[in-house]
């Protein structure tokens, strides 16, 4: 789908309630929700607070989900990302056609470690890196574009 919905847990007040030995399992309710321009193929956590979601068009969106703001959009168009194929046990409708079992999935493209999130392109690994405000400036600096 296009559509990413945030989601808040809220726990159920045990203030006064009587030990019955029952769990009081949290309710989940929507906090926020942003619409992607494509279909979402993949996403992963950036860090403690990012999140990272990968288009069907290619196009990495950086979401800080502490202010709810878009922080990027990267466009991966042209880095022919590796995807991997497999069948479903029952035919659907798809890009392919009526009745394909072909899906495509690019989970296995992507990785978080350190902060850093890793994509496996055709030709090499690319990584993305969210920077702080200073190292922002710092880097902007170097390249000669923050006057």
């Amino acid at each position: 789908g296009s559509c990413l919905q945030f989601l808040r847990a809220s726990f159920p007040d045990s203030d006064g309630a009587p030990d019955d030995g029952a769990i009081n399992w949290p309710a989940f309710g929507l906090h926020d929700e942003f619409n992607a321009p494509s279909p979402v193929v993949a996403l992963n956590w950036l860090g403690k607070r990012s999140l990272v979601y990968l288009t069907i068009t290619n196009e990495f969106t950086i979401v800080d989900t502490v202010i709810m703001t878009m922080q990027e959009n990267l466009d991966f168009s042209s880095m022919n990302l590796v995807y991997a194929e497999f069948a479903l046990s029952r035919p659907t409708t798809s890009t392919r056609g009526p009745g394909s079992n072909i899906c495509t999935t690019f989970m296995n493209s992507i990785r978080s470690s350190d902060d850093r999130l890793m994509v496996l392109c055709q030709e090499e690994v690319k990584q993305i890196t969210v920077l702080g405000m200073r190292q922002q400036i710092a880097s902007l600096e170097e390249g000669w574009q923050w006057l």
